[in-house]
């Protein structure tokens, strides 16, 4: 059940890829290592990328859930910022990170923009 969850947040993922309105406030970045714990999530992934993102101006928050197999780090964006020039900084940012994080991933973490009301 968990997989299909996941797969879903994938697929949603690549069909918004590009597309986000600037008005999005939140990402997620969602990271799946199979066979981990989560406290081998936490140390190897979640903590990795939560420290690569916390010097990007316009974020407002951080929020993450180390879970078995998979990182899910939410991010609040501050009410005035270009919500796509932040999603474009943290996508960047990524690029680095993912080259730190164990090679074992299931694919590269993903980014995903919602807007909550």
């Amino acid at each position: 059940m968990k997989w299909l969850f996941l797969v879903f947040i994938f697929l949603s993922a690549c069909g918004v890829k590009g597309r986000i309105p600037k008005e999005h406030r939140y990402l997620s970045i969602v990271t799946v290592r199979p066979g981990s714990t989560p406290v081998e999530i936490e140390n190897f992934i979640t903590k990795p990328i939560e420290m690569d993102l916390a010097n990007i101006a316009g974020i407002k928050s951080i929020h993450t859930y180390s879970i078995k197999d998979s990182s899910i780090v939410v991010i609040e964006l501050e009410a005035r910022v270009d919500c796509y020039e932040v999603r474009h900084q943290v996508v960047d940012q990524m690029e680095l990170t993912v080259k730190n994080l164990p090679a074992d991933i299931a694919w590269e973490p993903v980014v995903i923009a919602a807007k909550l009301k």
